[in-house]
Parts: structure tokens; sequence; C-alpha cells
């Protein structure tokens, strides 16, 4: 988890899912899969095509796997017009060769431990760059923009100020809850005496 600032940017999504009878291998990195996605949705929000990383474990055995969002160039050829050009955001999810790890035998431990301290020490401080470029993206950086059509779009620091409690509003807020309870308490309550009184008179006048 990188933070700048009060931005917290997730880097390795980790799950473990211990493999049942009824539990496949390949099932078990769906939930991987899902966290790598979101992570990816939130890191497209600012203009980022980032690579994140997963890691699946069942007791000591463990696979490694990677993510990063693109965007698709398709070019469509019309009759006597321009050609159509669309872009296509998508993810992609490198989990076809994963890398395996026992972290029983000494050299896959090590391996490990090098691959957590080259997230922190060296691909984190690349995405804390990119939020550092206030006018401008460093062209050191610049190959993580989704985004590099023109130089006019706004760097990541700039998306990220202008977003406001309304944009953590995009997923589909769930419908309003009927309080039934309440409902039934005011159809089970008793007259008051006054009330009473007032439908005695009522009756009396009818009559």
């Amino acid at each position: 988890m990188l933070r700048t600032k009060n931005l917290y940017i997730p880097l390795l999504a980790c799950e473990f899912k211990r493999l049942l009878k009824l539990w496949t291998a390949a099932a078990a990195t769906d939930q991987e899969r899902l966290y790598l996605v979101a992570i990816c949705i939130f890191i497209r929000l600012f203009n980022c095509r980032f690579p994140v990383f997963g890691l699946v474990t069942s007791g000591a055995r463990g696979v490694l796997s990677c993510a990063y969002n693109e965007i698709i160039h398709v070019e469509t050829k019309l009759d006597k017009k321009p050609p159509l050009e669309e872009y296509t955001p998508a993810i992609f999810i490198a989990d076809q060769e994963a890398v395996q790890v026992d972290l029983r035998k000494p050299l896959d431990a090590l391996n490990m431990a090098t691959f957590i301290a080259y997230l922190v020490i060296v691909h984190a401080p690349r995405i804390q760059k990119l939020f550092e470029s206030v006018s401008e993206v460093d062209d050191s950086v610049a190959e993580y923009l989704l985004d590099r059509r023109t130089k006019d779009l706004p760097t990541p620091l700039q998306i990220a100020r202008k977003m406001g409690p309304a944009d953590g509003k995009w997923h589909k807020q769930p419908p309003p809850r009927k309080d039934t309870k309440g409902a039934a308490k005011a159809q089970r309550k008793e007259a008051t005496p006054s009330e009473l009184d007032s439908i005695a008179e009522e009756i009396v006048d009818d009559e």
C-alpha cells in the first residue's frame, strides 16, 4: 500500500485460499482477480496505467500475477470517409504464466523477499513521482500515463485535486430500506383518551 499524502494506492493484493475438495485452483484465483480489477479501475481514475500485483496463497505455496490498464486502439475503415478511430480502456491480467513460489524453499523465499523489497524501494516511488508532478509529468514516468495522445490532459495530481465527495458515488447505490417495523408499530399504536373522547363525540353527533 502506497500512501501519497491523503491518497492510498494498493500495489499488492493478497488472498489466502485453502483448497478444499470442491474448491479448484482456478476458482481460488477469482477473488484475487477481482482485487486486481478493482485496483486498476481505481488507478484509471487518475489516467494511470501503473502495474499492480496479486498474490494468492495456499499454505506455504503461492502464485504471483500482475494486472495493468491499457487503451485499445481500433481503426475502422469506411467507404469514402476518414477512418473511424475508437479508443477503449481495458484491463489486462497477466496470469497465464504466473510465477509459483514455495516459501519452504530457500531460493523461493529469497526471491519473494526481493520482490517485496522491489515494490517498496523501486516500484512505489515511480507512481509517487506521478502524483508529485503539478503541471507536467516528468519524462521518466510519463510511460505510466494511460492516455498520452495529447499533452493538454491534466496530471494525476490535478485530477485528484478536482475530485470531491460526489466522485465516490459512481457505483450504484442500494435502494432505500423501508421502515417496516415503524409502520407496524404505528398500526399497533393505541388511541389516547383524548382521541377516544373525540371519536365518541363524532358518533353522538352522527346519531
